[in-house]
C-alpha cells in the first residue's frame, strides 16, 4: 500500500491554513525558493494574473489531479529533489496550485511534486488559489 500524506492529522508545521493577498502568496514562494528570485517580480506577476486580493487555502490534493507547471518553470534539479526526498512526507512544504476544472496546475512546487510521486504518495499539501475571474 503506498504511503499517503492524508495520514497527517494537521497541516505541516509553520504553514497557515490560508494566505490572504498577493504579498502573502509571494512571501510563500520566496520562502520556499532556493533560486535568486526578485520579490517584486513575483508579487507583481501574482497580482497581474490573480489580483491583489487573491487567497490561497491549504488542503490535501491528490497527485493524480496535479499537472506539472510550465516547462520554463519546471527545470529539473537533482539537488532540489534530493533535499525534499530526505524529509518526512508529512512535513514536506506545500506546493502552490491553480484549480483548472477538475485538475490543478502546479505554479510552484514541481520538485516536491516529483518527489511525492517517487515516494508513492497519493496526496500532497497544496495552497489552492482562490480568486475572482
Amino acid at each position: 500500500m503506498p504511503l499517503t500524506i492524508i495520514q497527517a492529522t494537521s497541516r505541516p508545521d509553520g504553514y497557515r491554513s490560508e494566505l490572504v493577498g498577493s504579498a502573502a502568496v509571494a512571501d510563500l514562494i520566496m520562502e520556499l525558493s532556493t533560486d535568486d528570485v526578485d520579490y517584486d517580480y513575483v508579487r507583481d506577476s501574482i497580482e497581474d494574473d490573480y489580483g491583489q486580493d487573491v487567497k490561497a487555502v491549504l488542503q490535501l490534493v491528490p497527485l493524480t489531479k496535479l499537472k506539472p507547471g510550465h516547462a520554463d518553470a519546471n527545470v529539473r534539479s537533482t539537488k532540489k529533489e534530493s533535499k525534499y526526498i530526505k524529509l518526512d512526507p508529512k512535513t514536506m512544504p506545500p506546493i502552490l496550485v491553480d484549480k483548472n476544472g477538475g485538475s490543478f496546475d502546479i505554479l510552484d512546487g514541481n520538485h516536491r511534486y516529483r518527489v511525492a510521486k517517487k515516494l508513492g504518495l497519493s496526496n500532497i499539501w497544496a495552497y489552492v488559489l482562490l480568486y475572482k475571474d
